[in-house]
C-alpha cells in the first residue's frame, strides 16, 4: 500500500500529527519503536502509585489544550494547589510570594525588597506580553529586578515553570507567557499519571483511521530530491511524505541531512520519585529551592497517584546542559523537607538526566517543523519556531503544525523554518 504520510514516533507529538493527517482524510500510517506507545508521555503502576517518566503538568491556555480540545481528548486531572507553597533558602523554608498578600506576610524579603518584588511580579503579570524582549531571562531579570535577592526569587519561581535552569538560554518572553500560564489558566496533574494523555490521542489517531503500529524499527528514510519512503527492518515502504516525531539527532541519522541538532542546547534534569506509605512533613508539599535548583512536589495530594493516605513525591533537580543528576543531592533535599521518609518509602525511581527541551543559544530563534526536502517534516518538544512554545504544548503543537504543513504540502523544495518566535 502506498501511504499518504508515514508518522515516525508514536509519543505525544507523532500522535497528535497523525490524528490531524487522519482527520484531513490522508492514509496515515504510525510507526513507534518501542513496545509501547507515549515515549517519556507514559506511566506504571506498582502497588497502586503511578510513576510516570518524570514530575509533569499540564499548562493550560496553550496549544496543548487547543490540541485537545480540537481532537476531542478528555483527560482525568486536577488543579495543581498554589495554597502553602514555599520557597527554600540558606535551608530554610518561607512562604512563596505568588500574590501581594503572600510576598507582604512572608519573611523571606525585608521591606524595600518587597516593594521591588511586588513591581517585578506586576510587570511579569500585567506588562504587554510584546513589550516582553526576546531577550535571554538573565538579561531580563537583571533589567527590571537590581537588588539580587529579589532576582534569584523572581528567577527560582520561573525556572519551575519553564523547567530550565540557564536562564541565559531562555526567552524571556517565554518565560513570562509559562509563568502567566500558570497564574492565570492554571496547572493540572493528570490522576493516573500521563498514561492517560498518551491513551487518549491515540484512541484520537485510531478513530481518525490511523494504522498504529509498534515495535517497528525504521532505520532511514528514502528520499532524492523527495521523500519516496522508509525503509523498515530492511523492507522499504512507500509513502509520499514523512513527519518525524522524533529527537533531533534520530531525526538526522533517519535522513543523513543536517536539521540543526546541532545548533541546540539540550536542557535536562534529573527525578527522584518516592512511593511513600505515608508523608512524614505534610505541609511541605511544594517547595522550589533558591539557592539550589530542586522543586519539591506531592503531586498524589491533587491527583489520584498513590493509595489512600499514601503520598507520590517527587524532587526534580535542573541541570545545567553539561550536568547529570546525582541521586545523593536529590535524597538530601528529601532528607530535609520529609525527614524520616525512608522509614515509610516502598519504592522509589531515580532519572539521571532527562532531556526536557532543545534550546537554542539565541533565545527567540529555533527550529520549525519544515525541511529543505519536500515532504519531509520534524515535531516535537524540540521544535519552537512557528509555534512559539515549550515542553507538552511544543510536543503537540509542533505536531498538529506538522500534519497542517503535510496536508497543504504542493512538493516544492522550501528552505528550513527558523523563524523567530511569536
Amino acid at each position: 500500500m502506498n501511504w499518504d504520510v508515514i508518522v515516525v514516533g508514536g509519543g505525544l507529538a507523532g500522535l497528535t500529527s497523525a490524528a490531524y493527517l487522519g482527520r484531513a482524510g490522508k492514509r496515515v500510517l504510525l510507526l513507534e519503536r518501542a513496545e509501547n506507545l507515549g515515549g517519556r508521555g507514559t506511566s506504571r503502576n506498582h502497588e497502586g502509585f503511578d510513576f510516570s517518566s518524570g514530575l509533569h503538568a499540564l499548562y493550560g491556555g496553550g496549544a496543548a489544550a487547543e490540541v485537545l480540545g480540537d481532537l476531542g481528548v478528555e483527560i482525568s486531572a486536577a488543579p495543581a494547589p498554589i495554597a502553602g507553597a514555599l520557597i527554600s533558602l540558606e535551608g530554610s523554608t518561607h512562604a512563596m510570594p505568588v500574590g501581594f498578600v503572600t510576598l507582604m506576610a512572608s519573611d523571606l524579603l525585608g521591606f524595600a525588597e518587597k516593594v521591588e518584588a511586588a513591581k517585578v511580579l506586576y510587570e511579569i503579570d500585567r506588562a504587554p506580553i510584546d513589550s516582553v524582549p526576546e531577550l535571554p531571562l538573565s538579561v531580563y531579570l537583571a533589567a527590571i529586578a537590581p537588588t539580587r535577592r529579589v532576582r534569584e526569587v523572581v528567577a527560582a519561581i520561573l525556572r519551575t515553570v519553564t523547567y530550565s535552569r540557564s536562564a541565559r538560554l531562555v526567552s524571556a518572553r517565554v518565560a513570562v507567557r509559562q509563568m502567566r500560564r500558570a497564574s492565570r489558566d492554571g496547572v493540572r496533574y493528570l490522576h493516573g499519571g500521563w498514561a492517560g494523555l498518551t491513551a487518549g490521542l491515540a484512541r484520537a489517531a485510531l478513530h481518525a483511521g490511523v494504522d498504529v503500529r509498534v515495535a517497528q524499527n525504521v532505520e532511514r528514510v528514502v528520499h532524492d530530491g523527495r521523500v519516496r519512503g522508509v525503509v523498515v527492518s530492511g523492507q522499504r515502504v512507500a509513502c509520499d511524505k514523512v513527519v518525524l516525531a522524533v529527537g533531533p539527532r534520530a531525526a538526522e541519522s533517519l535522513t543523513g541531512e543536517d536539521l540543526g541538532a546541532d545548533s541546540l542546547v539540550p536542557m535536562r534534569a534529573s527525578c527522584l520519585d518516592v512511593a511513600l506509605t505515608s508523608l512524614p512533613v505534610p505541609r511541605h508539599r511544594f517547595v522550589v529551592g533558591v539557592d539550589e535548583p530542586f522543586f519539591f512536589n506531592v503531586q498524589s495530594e491533587v491527583a489520584r497517584l498513590a493509595p489512600e493516605g499514601a503520598a507520590l513525591a517527587s524532587v526534580v533537580e535542573y541541570l545545567e546542559p553539561a550536568e547529570h543528576g546525582d541521586r545523593g543531592r536529590l535524597e538530601a533535599v528529601f532528607d530535609r523537607l520529609q525527614p524520616g521518609w525512608r522509614q515509610t518509602a516502598v519504592r522509589a525511581q531515580f532519572l539521571r538526566s532527562i532531556t526536557v527541551m532543545g534550546a537554542h543559544p539565541t533565545p527567540g530563534t529555533g527550529r520549525g517543523v519544515t525541511t529543505h526536502v519536500p515532504g519531509l517534516f520534524v515535531c516535537g518538544d524540540w521544535i519552537t519556531s512557528g509555534v512559539g512554545e515549550i515542553l507538552s504544548d511544543a510536543a503537540l503543537g509542533s505536531g498538529r503544525e506538522a500534519a497542517h504543513h503535510a496536508v497543504e504540502d504542493s512538493g516544492h523544495e522550501r528552505e528550513p523554518a527558523r523563524a523567530r518566535v511569536a
